[in-house]
Order: C-alpha cells, then structure tokens, then sequence
C-alpha cells in the first residue's frame, strides 16, 4: 500500500515524463534537506548557549569561592596575630577574653560554624562556641597532619560534628615559634551549606551542577550530592581548586 502511494506520488502510475518525475523528486528532498540544516543549526546554537551558560556560572561562583575563602584566611590570619608572642599557658591565662573574641569574630561571619585554636599535641583548648572547650584531640584529621607536617594552610574533608550533627569543613592555619618550630593551629569550621544555598540561587530549578575541591581532588562541597563523577563537574567549574590538604 504504502508503495503504491510513494509510486502515485512520484508520478509513475500517471505516466508523467521522467524529468518531472525527478522535479518532483527533488521538490520533496529540498524542503527535507532544508529541514535538517535548519535542525542542526539550531542545535548548534543551543549547544552554544549551553556552553556559554555553564562558563557564566562557573566564572560565577568561583569568585565566590575565592572570596569566601580568602576572608576566611584573613580571619586566620587574625587569629595568629591574637596570640602571637604568647604561651599556650599564657593564652589559656586570658581564656574568657580570647573566647569572647572568638565568639565576636565567629558571630560576623555567616559561613563559620565555630573557631579553634589547637596546641601542637592536637589537644583543643579555645572554641568560640563552648567556654571552656571540651576535651577534644584532633590529631588524627588529615588537615591537623598536614600542618604538623610543615603546611602553612590547610583543608580538611567534610565531616559533620558529633555535637551537632551539623556538617562542616575545616580551613586552618599553622601556628608556629620564630623559629619555624610548631606550636599548633588556628581552624574555622565552614558550613558547606553557605555554599550550596549561593549556588542554587545561580539557577532557576537548582539542577545545575557545582562542586568545590582540594587540589588533591578531594570534594569538599558538591551539589548535587548524588552526582556519581564529582571531580569531573568539579575539574569543569573549579578548575583552580582551592588547596589541597597540605
């Protein structure tokens, strides 16, 4: 049936001569053809704009990130300076004071969950949220090593606080004598939810893929979470990425 429709159409059972048989050939095959290019071309374009989108965003929030994290290296920074010169003795001496500023310096913030100071047995002796601070060793987190080790900054992985259950990335800062010896760490906790409701902000459904990662390749923050490949999306829109654990 179908054949003998395609026949009739192209003039054979009509007895039309060969020529206009093929004019009328090709006045089906010329709108086909135009069809496709035009598809292509639009597809082309989207893929383009696509492209174009994902660069904005990229651009986007990895200034972001950037600001975000060296603010907190500042805060880092003043921290170091608090204590410089003085004795963990003396430090603890001046606790309440010292941990009032913590507080102050943690409340103006909106990314930090809490700030620490660490002596260099990873025995925690300062937190802006707790006066005085639990009894707390950190020694065993990779971003405690990484300082003990000779790093001046380091970044830990996510984990979520026992005492909380709120998760957390920890950004810290070496503490060291004149001469170089370790003396222990000044940390922020960052809220990985800082970044993640920034981002979603970036699009309208919140479907766009984001991560943030150590140069070691270790993801800190990804969103969304369930993403299989991280440090593919993360390589894609961070490609600096922000330090690794040393």
């Amino acid at each position: 049936m179908a054949a003998s429709w395609f026949s009739t159409l192209l003039g054979r059972r009509a007895g039309l001569p060969t020529s206009l048989r093929a004019m009328r050939v090709v006045s089906l095959l010329v709108p086909l053809a135009l069809l496709a290019i035009l598809t292509y071309l639009d597809h082309r374009r989207l893929l383009a704009e696509a492209h174009a989108d994902a660069a904005r965003l990229s651009a986007v929030a990895k200034d972001h990130a950037r600001n975000v994290i060296e603010t907190d290296l500042l805060l880092l920074d003043r921290m170091a300076d608090r204590i410089h010169g003085l004795g963990w003795t003396e430090t603890l001496a001046q606790g309440a004071v010292t941990q009032d500023w913590l507080r102050a310096m943690d409340e103006r913030f909106a990314q930090i969950s809490a700030l620490q100071y660490a002596d260099a047995t990873g025995e925690v002796l300062l937190r802006s949220d707790a006066w005085p601070a639990s009894p707390v060793r950190i020694t065993g987190r990779d971003w405690f090593a990484a300082l003990a080790g000779g790093a001046q900054v380091s970044f830990g992985t996510s984990l979520r606080r026992p005492q909380t259950g709120v998760l957390n990335f920890v950004i810290a800062r070496r503490l060291e004598s004149a001469d170089g010896a370790f003396l222990g760490a000044a940390a922020g906790s960052i809220l990985p939810d800082y970044f993640l409701d920034y981002w979603r902000t970036l699009t309208i459904d919140g479907r766009v893929p984001f991560a943030l990662m150590r140069t070691d390749g270790q993801i800190l923050i990804a969103q969304p979470a369930e993403i299989e490949s991280l440090r593919t999306f993360a390589e894609a829109l961070l490609p600096d990425a922000i330090g690794g654990p040393a």
